[in-house]
């Protein structure tokens, strides 16, 4: 029996850079960290800055679970300190933090993977065409004729999906782009 594998974008995550970014890694900040899809919520985290731990609460099929997770200040070359969150099982240095069924630990930990690492050729290439088409879209509704790398990089992706030869690409090359027939 194969195991499907977990992606990180369903996943509760506590990221240090986020709360730094919004000045929340301060002695004495409570915050809560949640991702809502429409009305529901995914998940939700209640976290607590202290001395160098953050405290992290969530309830976990209605019982609560609680982690207390190091904060490292490791100083950089050009003065200052870069923060990071311990790993409580493997004790490495992440900026993202994982709860997944009571447990804390950092990505490779959990064995988590991004979407991208799943994906087939013929997927990377719709995706890439898709992300260079939202550019194109962009630039060219910002004024009326582009010629500029965007739009290069959207011919290039296309032309190298056709000569992969695949069918689907194609059609979507041709739907997307029919001024380059």
């Amino acid at each position: 029996m194969q195991r499907s594998r977990l992606y990180l974008s369903n996943q509760a995550c506590l990221n240090v850079s986020a709360l730094y970014k919004y000045g929340l890694l301060k002695v004495g900040c409570e915050g809560t960290s949640s991702i809502t899809k429409g009305d529901t919520t995914v998940w939700s985290l209640d976290w607590a800055v202290s001395d160098d731990l953050i405290s992290v609460t969530y309830l976990l099929k209605g019982q609560g679970r609680r982690h207390r997770i190091k904060l490292i200040h490791q100083p950089v070359n050009f003065g200052g300190s870069r923060i990071y969150l311990m790993c409580p099982y493997c004790g490495k240095n992440r900026k993202q933090i994982y709860f997944i069924a009571g447990y804390a630990a950092c990505r490779c930990c959990h064995g988590l993977h991004y979407r991208c690492q799943s994906e087939s050729p013929l997927d990377r290439s719709i995706r890439t065409s898709n992300r260079l088409y939202k550019q194109f879209m962009t630039l060219s509704e910002q004024c009326g004729y582009y010629e500029g790398k965007a739009l290069r990089r959207a011919k290039a992706a296309c032309l190298a999906g056709v000569k992969a030869n695949s069918s689907q690409f194609r059609k979507l090359v041709n739907s997307r782009f029919s001024c380059w027939k």
